[in-house]
């Protein structure tokens, strides 16, 4: 929650890579369970509404794309 808002170009690249890490741990179905109930996932929905980078965004749509697939209902 540090990271965000970013206030300068090398916090959003630590932001990047923080959501980088997470979407790599997501490849593994046993990991999306456990994301729906932390806050972290709320800090990604907020910054995926935000449209704060497009990189982040895209690694974002991966983490939620992994979820449908594990019963998330978007809505």
């Amino acid at each position: 929650h540090t990271l965000y808002p970013p206030e300068n170009e090398e916090q959003k690249e630590h932001l990047r890579t923080v959501i980088s890490i997470f979407r790599n741990l997501t490849m593994n179905p046993t990991n999306l369970k456990y994301i729906l109930s932390t806050p972290i996932f709320q800090l990604f929905v907020k910054i995926f509404n935000t449209r704060l980078d497009p990189e982040c965004s895209k690694n974002i749509v991966d983490i939620m794309t992994g979820l449908v697939k594990v019963g998330w209902d978007c809505n």
